[in-house]
């Protein structure tokens, strides 16, 4: 309620851990280990072992250019690729002349999305586990194709991944510095607060993401061990001719 003080000591002790001992105070200590043992309780398949041997990894942005900005989005297995595809389809169409709330325009635009989102569902996963064929769902013909399932004048039945030709609730912020330094960050549980669970004594919530693995069909989105699931997560940049472009968030 409205002037309540909320004191979080477990929390504080994990947040401590972390600043002492950075990653390796979270990923192999006892905030882990409450972690692992909640997961086991719960019946969850979560070990001490896939939290130790966690790693993250630098990655190159995907790209594409709309009308003269390249727009650089983090790759799969994050949704950005679907938000450069509705990109490409959208640039067929002559929007800067129609009002932003005009029918025509919200119109044309939720249509791109809904396929974007489409081949987002079946295509985007873990690309270390499963192919993710980006060059195609990235190509201009490909979102030429798609471009023409949309009608002017009724919206599409629930839309269907395509076949791209051969070649993957949050918290977020955006910064940049007088010097052209740009960062994105992005913090997400998924769902609101997550799976519901703390890791006992520690405050932390586990996140539930796993939930947007595949479990019951052949799809690039099935549960391999090991491995990433797609998240909804995206972040991006809009470089034209400055060093960096206005941030979309």
């Amino acid at each position: 309620r409205v002037g309540q003080v909320v004191r979080l000591p477990e929390l504080a002790a994990t947040l401590e851990t972390v600043a002492q001992e950075g990653a390796v105070g979270f990923y192999n200590g006892w905030v882990a280990e409450a972690i692992a043992e909640t997961a086991h309780a719960l019946g969850g398949a979560l070990s001490l072992d896939d939290l130790r041997s966690h790693t993250s990894t630098w990655e190159t942005p995907i790209q594409t250019d709309y009308r003269g900005v390249t727009v650089y989005e983090c790759p799969p297995n994050g949704q950005g690729l679907a938000a450069l595809q509705a990109l490409n389809i959208a640039e067929g169409w002559e929007l800067g002349g129609l009002a932003w709330d005009s029918p025509e325009r919200l119109h044309w635009l939720v249509e791109a999305m809904r396929l974007a989102f489409a081949d987002a569902r079946y295509y985007l996963a873990d690309p270390a586990a499963t192919p993710v064929p980006v060059a195609g769902l990235l190509s201009k013909t490909y979102a030429a194709e798609r471009r023409a399932l949309i009608a002017t004048e009724r919206a599409m039945q629930p839309p269907e991944f395509g076949t791209p030709p051969a070649t993957s609730d949050t918290v977020y912020l955006s910064v940049v510095d007088g010097a052209g330094n740009a960062c994105a960050f992005i913090n997400s549980l998924y769902m609101g607060w997550g799976s519901g669970i703390v890791a006992r004594g520690t405050g932390v919530h586990l996140q539930n993401r796993g939930a947007l693995f595949s479990l019951d069909r052949p799809t690039p989105t099935r549960w391999p061990p090991a491995s990433a699931p797609f998240t909804p997560s995206s972040r991006r940049w809009p470089r034209g001719r400055g060093r960096c472009g206005p941030v979309l968030a």
